[in-house]
Parts: C-alpha cells; structure tokens; sequence
C-alpha cells in the first residue's frame, strides 16, 4: 500500500492528510467538505486506502467514491475504536 487518504469530516471544511508510507512523506491540508471538490481530490492524488470517520456524510462518500477504492470508516465509542471496511459503490 502507497497512498492513504485520511479525512477528518466537518459540516463545511475538512482536514485531509495523505501519506506515501513507501517514503513516509505526509501533506496536509483543508478542503471543502463538498462531493464535487472530494471527487477531484480522489482524481488527483489516486489513494490506495481512505481513512474517514463514520457519521452521515461519510455515508454519501462511499456511494460517490470510485469503486475501486477500499474505504475504513472509523467510530469512536466508549471501549475504543470501531472499525468498518468498505469497497466503494460506484452508483454513476
């Protein structure tokens, strides 16, 4: 695995990272929490994974991301983390 794509969903913006784990070199930055911007993003920087917490506007990610993107959706709960995988659905 190469690229990761973490994303730290908010209402409006976003706090996304990216990690090559072959060079470990990290980018950050914020994005508008918006489908068409997170499309062009996933276009662009072609990750291997997605890293993205699960509430309801991780939902509309996983049915807008290309299919072939595996997606971990992560929880917070009382014991610790809870952690889903998903494989995109492509519904275009």
């Amino acid at each position: 695995m190469s690229r990761i794509l973490a994303i730290d969903l908010g209402k409006f913006k976003s706090v996304t990272c990216l990690l090559d784990s072959d060079t470990n070199q990290t980018e950050f930055w914020t994005m508008s929490t918006d489908r068409h911007y997170l499309l062009a993003v996933l276009k662009n920087y072609h990750p291997d994974l997605v890293v993205i917490e699960s509430c309801g506007l991780a939902d509309g990610f996983t049915t807008s991301a290309p299919r072939r993107l595996r997606v971990l959706s992560l929880q917070s709960q009382p014991g610790g983390l809870e952690v889903e995988t998903h494989q995109a659905q492509d519904r275009s």
